[in-house]
């Protein structure tokens, strides 16, 4: 999974890097001669095109992992305390017991807290983070939050595409890739960075994304095929079931992970449900409409 932008933050008020140029994306040259592709559409009309946050598709995934270790972390420090408080075990360790006891404290609280803060990043505040392209004004919104200054909003010709990948691998490394949108001030700095649609490490797929962004809003809604599906922020428990199942790729995977499946659905389905539903200020709806 490519967590870049939500475990580790995106690089801003720094210059564009050499890969991000080499990596560039034209808005007027085709990137691929293969047909356009799309996922994670929220809806789609001649005038708008919103997309979901590459999170979204991941949500819940590493849930059950970080909530055991959690679990393990507790148990091992409970373990430890009902060694220490026996009177023969610390007789005999002496004053070693207190320095081994303040050891695991040092070990164990810091990664329980490593871990809340991951569950805390897993169950966002909203089932989604929607980025609208609006070929008519020619805006893209991406949303934050509900509230003031909740939205970027910047020129779809100010901005810089290119090929990214996720932060902490080697140059040239296969890994996850994605449309990367830099917004780039007079000097080349990069101020704010998002990503559209989400992460593959197929770059062909990565292509086929940009070219359906490209042409939607170069040429309009005729210049490119209308999206597989059209999905909902939020999901029926049955539905957080098929994407759970999804994210192992073949049958025969999810068959034998069914196990870890049937912790990660549920997880999933009550993360989405407990979170707040992104709201479009008025001057956003009113310039989009889907």
């Amino acid at each position: 999974m490519d967590y870049t932008g939500l475990l580790v933050k995106y690089r801003i008020n720094c210059p564009l890097t050499d890969e991000d140029r080499e990596n560039v994306l034209s808005k007027t040259t085709p990137a691929t001669a293969q047909p356009p592709g799309i996922d994670g559409v929220l809806g789609i009309s001649t005038s708008s095109l919103q997309i979901v946050d590459k999170f979204h598709y991941y949500k819940g995934f590493t849930l059950p992992f970080t909530l055991l270790g959690i679990g393990l972390c507790l148990w091992f420090y409970s373990a430890i305390w009902l060694i220490f408080l026996d009177d023969k075990w610390r007789a005999a360790a002496g004053a070693g017991a207190i320095w081994a006891l303040v050891f695991v404290t040092a070990l164990v609280l810091p990664s329980v807290g490593v871990l809340l803060w991951l569950v805390g990043k897993e169950k966002r505040t909203y089932t989604h983070y929607p980025i609208m392209l609006n070929r008519q004004n020619r805006m893209v919104y991406v949303f934050k939050h509900n509230g003031p200054n909740g939205v970027l909003a910047i020129s779809w010709d100010k901005l810089f595409f290119c090929i990214g990948k996720a932060y902490g691998q080697a140059r040239g490394e296969d890994y996850f890739r994605c449309v990367r949108a830099h917004v780039i001030d007079e000097n080349d700095m990069v101020r704010e960075t998002f990503d559209l649609g989400n992460s593959n490490y197929d770059l062909e797929t990565i292509r086929r994304r940009w070219e359906y962004f490209r042409l939607y809003m170069e040429q309009g809604m005729d210049a490119v095929p209308p999206p597989p599906s059209i999905i909902r922020g939020s999901e029926t428990l049955i539905e957080s079931f098929r994407t759970a199942s999804s994210w192992f790729g073949v049958v025969l995977a999810a068959i034998i992970f069914s196990p870890v499946i049937l912790i990660q659905a549920p997880i999933r389905y009550l993360a989405l449900l407990t979170s707040k539903t992104p709201v479009w200020p008025a001057d956003v709806k009113a310039a989009c409409q889907l």
